[in-house]
């Protein structure tokens, strides 16, 4: 169960329990809300697909009003489809131009961050450590177990137990919008209890990148009852969400972000 959340124009998703823990800023943002025009209308995050970066700046400004999040800084790492996942030590030391998909860090005022158009973005928190984290998993990520491996640097980078850690799936294209090729669905079955995510309807393959997801957190050692997930496909709601499939290239990207204040 997720909390829709209204400001104006713009919409955005956060989970119960997290918006319990005191300082804790967390967000699902959508499509809406922004200054970027055209296919990138309106709350593009990303200067990458050709929008204007003086529009994306202002869109970064106007996220960080509605937040409460002034003087805070984004740490978001350039996404590549991989497994990567980097730990910011530092605030303000160019860590956007790091060839990854996961950010983890205990610092505080550091809103660490993913960009997705149909993508999975995951948030991770453990309380105990007050750890943070944001992770992209697209078919590749997943495969390759990016989530799992965010869980696992937390693990041993700052100590964090996985049964402490709670994770936000957001979201993203859903199965009923998700249809792949042999080729995906080979790289999915190499993945424990593959059966459970992968299905065929009327000939077509179909995958369920959130439960591919949710299932490695699972095996990572998250407890189930410390996993959230907004079931919204971003491919249905192209009127909520950027959705790469749906909009066609090129189109924005929401970006979904959690900060220790």
């Amino acid at each position: 169960m997720s909390l829709r959340i209204k400001k104006g124009d713009m919409e955005f998703f956060l989970s119960p329990l997290l918006a319990s823990f005191r300082g804790l800023i967390h967000a699902f943002m959508g499509r809406r809300g922004g200054v970027s025009q055209g296919r990138f209308s309106s709350l593009n995050m990303s200067t990458k697909v050709g929008d204007r970066e003086e529009d994306v700046l202002r869109n970064m400004g106007i996220i960080k009003e509605a937040l409460g999040m002034d003087g805070c800084a984004f740490m978001t790492p350039r996404q590549v489809h991989g497994d990567e996942v980097v730990v910011v030590e530092e605030c303000g030391v160019g860590y956007e131009a790091v060839e990854a998909d996961g950010v983890i860090t205990a610092l505080r005022g550091v809103a660490t961050g993913v960009l997705t158009a149909d993508c999975v973005p995951v948030l991770l928190y453990d309380p105990v450590r007050e750890v943070t984290g944001a992770v992209h998993a697209g078919w590749r990520g997943t495969v390759r177990c990016v989530c799992e491996k965010a869980v696992k640097k937390m693990e041993t980078v700052f100590g964090s137990d996985p049964g402490d850690v709670i994770a936000l799936i957001g979201p993203c294209i859903g199965i009923c919008c998700y249809t792949v090729g042999d080729e995906v669905v080979e790289r999915f079955r190499t993945m424990p209890r593959c059966e459970m995510y992968i299905v065929n309807r009327g000939g077509r393959y179909r995958v369920d990148l959130q439960l591919a997801n949710l299932d490695g957190l699972i095996l990572s050692g998250l407890k189930k009852e410390h996993i959230y997930t907004v079931n919204i496909c971003t491919s249905c709601r192209r009127d909520l969400f950027f959705s790469y499939r749906g909009d066609g290239d090129p189109t924005g990207r929401q970006i979904s972000l959690i900060m220790k204040g």
